[in-house]
């Protein structure tokens, strides 16, 4: 009750609910002189998330701000959550109290699949589905951008099945989707050519050099040798799966293996037993730092040493991870480290992050979706992930090509991820294709930084298809989804194995349990088959044998 109070206080503290007016806001349905600015335009309040580096959402500078309201004629309030970890929170703790919402909600994370279900039904989030059965008209934009020949069919699947409800007419969210090849590589290392120098060594090309150099950077003073995290599941900051995958495919968010029509789990294999122990020598010699207790911030900071110098002799992470005003640029001292295993690539995610709630009066909701739609055209969302138009980016040249070789979309100016400013919102997410530089145009004049990191992008994705061609398994599994009944009957079976093999993993990396002991090694499996593991897999061969008719 008192954990319940204090989440409440905060939440009206922050949000400035008022918890008399009852979930939907039933008190006044129809719009009044209250909800128009003087000259005529609609008031909208939109809910966001805290971010350090967007000095003010509704500051006069912000200039997506000004983009939206002059684009739709509104004046646009804000309304701030926290932070990205604790904005559902405050959410579900509003409807429970029967809070006032804002009438748009845009989440940095998104919500889960379940809960805005859940919510819809329950009329707390509009229900979106005549909108988008709207095709020419309301939601042209979003058919227009979904249907292009540009985006893949398996994508596109992907962000319908996601957004569209069972009955296959109801939508409650409208999602975030950025396809890029940059983002979704599992793993990225990046090695320091002035410690290679410094020991006088090649990088390597297999676990054993590897090992090699690493013990050749900690004798040489380096303080980190090795440094990733395993609290982050995508941006290419797990290091502990870059090793693995020397010795079976494996591919932490989606952990299964086809052997000869067999479907398989990745952590009950051999190879994945391998890695693991491969791992936990690592961190016993002290060349890996225990990516357990290391955060992605931890990584960010120690590869831009305040003075200058590199402490870290292999980092794993998004190159975002070198800061573009950081010390004598020490991105300059680092290249690909390729990998000699197989080449995993994530499947990208579609967040549900962008509804309309049950509190926004009707008389407002044709103007809010008009917003949301906004920022899913091609513009707002580019101007989601590249700033401000005519400032940090333009229109690309005419037949101008991309770092990569793809048709330039638009011509990059400067990089302003993660920099504070006024240029964006950050939050709710864009519908951005090839986001992460793969359809830019560099400019010539821009910041030697942006040319080095996309330099490095290319090589390593060069690299990585390398990899992948010559390593990876003939038949790779998609995500298998059964059916709400089939999840139903193996909710408990796939809610333990999926909870229980990643803290097992945890375990063995910093020897809780003994990855080198046979006998801890049976007992972790047979914990598994205690918990539904043959359950769990009974139900993916029968999900795995359907997408074969």
């Amino acid at each position: 009750m008192k954990k319940f109070l204090a989440l409440f206080l905060a939440l009206i503290t922050v949000l400035g609910l008022c918890a008399c007016t009852g979930g939907g806001g039933k008190e006044t349905r129809e719009l009044t002189a209250d909800d128009y600015t003087e000259d005529g335009r609609l008031k909208i309040s939109v809910g966001v998330t805290s971010k350090a580096w967007v000095l003010g959402y509704d500051s006069e500078e912000n200039a997506y701000t000004k983009w939206i309201e002059e684009t739709c004629g509104v004046e646009i309030s804000f309304v701030e959550f926290a932070n990205a970890n604790d904005a559902v929170t405050q959410i579900t703790t509003s409807v429970a109290a029967g809070a006032k919402l804002p009438d748009i909600i845009l989440l940095d994370t998104g919500m889960n699949r379940n809960l805005v279900t859940t919510y819809g039904a329950d009329e707390y989030f509009v229900n979106l589905g005549e909108y988008f059965a709207d095709k020419t008209g309301k939601s042209k934009i979003f058919w227009d951008r979904v249907e292009s020949e540009q985006l893949s069919e398996v994508d596109r699947q992907l962000v319908l099945s996601t957004m569209f409800e069972a009955d296959g007419k109801s939508v409650y969210a409208i999602p975030a989707f950025e396809t890029t090849v940059i983002d979704y590589v599992a793993s990225m290392p990046w090695i320091s050519t002035t410690w290679l120098d410094k020991v006088g060594k090649d990088a390597p090309e297999n676990p054993q050099e590897l090992y090699d150099v690493l013990k050749a950077f900690k004798a040489a003073g380096c303080e980190y040798p090795m440094l990733g995290t395993n609290n982050h599941h995508y941006l290419g900051y797990r290091v502990t799966d870059w090793i693995i995958n020397f010795y079976t495919y494996f591919n932490n968010k989606n952990p299964i293996q086809l052997n000869d029509g067999k479907v398989e789990f990745a952590f009950t294999q051999d190879g994945y037993r391998e890695g693991l122990k491969f791992v936990r020598k690592l961190i016993q010699d002290g060349l890996l730092t225990d990516p357990y207790s290391v955060q992605v911030a931890d990584v960010n900071l120690l590869a831009n040493p305040a003075d200058g110098v590199s402490k870290v002799g292999i980092v794993f992470g998004h190159l975002t991870l070198f800061n573009i005003d950081s010390v004598d640029d020490v991105i300059f001292e680092y290249e690909h480290l390729p990998t000699w295993g197989n080449a995993i690539m994530h499947q990208p995610t579609v967040m549900m992050s962008k509804f309309i709630t049950e509190d926004c009066k009707p008389g407002k909701r044709d103007k809010a979706f008009e917003i949301l739609m906004t920022m899913f055209s091609e513009e707002g969302s580019l101007r989601h992930r590249y700033g401000e138009k005519g400032v940090d980016w333009v229109d690309a040249d005419e037949g101008a090509k991309s770092p990569y070789g793809f048709e330039a979309k638009y011509k990059l100016l400067q990089e302003t991820w993660g920099q504070p400013g006024f240029n964006r919102w950050a939050v709710g997410g864009g519908f951005n294709y090839m986001a992460e530089g793969e359809s830019a145009q560099v400019d010539e004049n821009t910041h030697d930084y942006v040319v080095k990191k996309f330099d490095m992008f290319k090589k390593m994705i060069e690299d990585f298809n390398a990899s992948a061609e010559a390593n990876n398994p003939e038949t790779i599994l998609p995500i298998l989804q059964g059916t709400r009944e089939e999840q139903d009957q193996y909710d408990i079976a796939i809610t333990n194995i999926d909870d229980r093999w990643p803290k097992a993993m945890a375990e063995f990396i910093q020897g809780t349990k003994n990855i080198n002991s046979d006998a801890d090694w049976k007992a972790y499996l047979d914990e598994l088959d205690r918990i539904g593991l043959n359950d769990y897999l009974k139900y993916l061969q029968t999900v795995y044998a359907r997408t074969q008719k």
